[in-house]
């Protein structure tokens, strides 16, 4: 009987985690697809009883701030394939007329999710 304790709860743990893991996934992509890669480092991920803890909100954080320092260094300067062809007004501003010098910038809550 107890090792059929012991196999149940081995097979609980594992999905338990499998789970942990399908959960941070989904959320990281919806909102941050970005930081995906910071779900690879299972030393960020002991995390207790939250599903991100502080480790990893704190990497996330510092990844952000180096992402807007970056868009901070490097203006945006895109246009959509579909404005150009609207009129030739349009086509002839030039790349960053409509964007008056702005930035893009990424935000990060810096709460805990738990």
């Amino acid at each position: 009987m107890a090792k059929a304790i012991r196999v149940a709860m081995k097979l609980w743990a594992s999905l338990y985690g499998e789970v942990l893991n399908s959960r941070r996934r989904n959320i990281l992509s919806q909102f941050y697809p970005e930081y995906l890669s910071l779900l690879d480092d299972p030393k960020l991920l002991e995390c207790g009883d939250h599903l991100f803890g502080p480790r990893f909100m704190s990497q996330l954080n510092s990844h952000a701030r180096v992402q807007m320092t970056l868009n901070d260094i490097r203006p945006v300067e895109t246009i959509p394939a579909r404005s150009q062809h609207r009129n030739t007004d349009e086509q002839q501003k030039p790349a960053n007329a409509n964007n008056s010098g702005s930035y893009r910038a990424t935000t990060i809550s810096t709460g805990v999710v738990g």
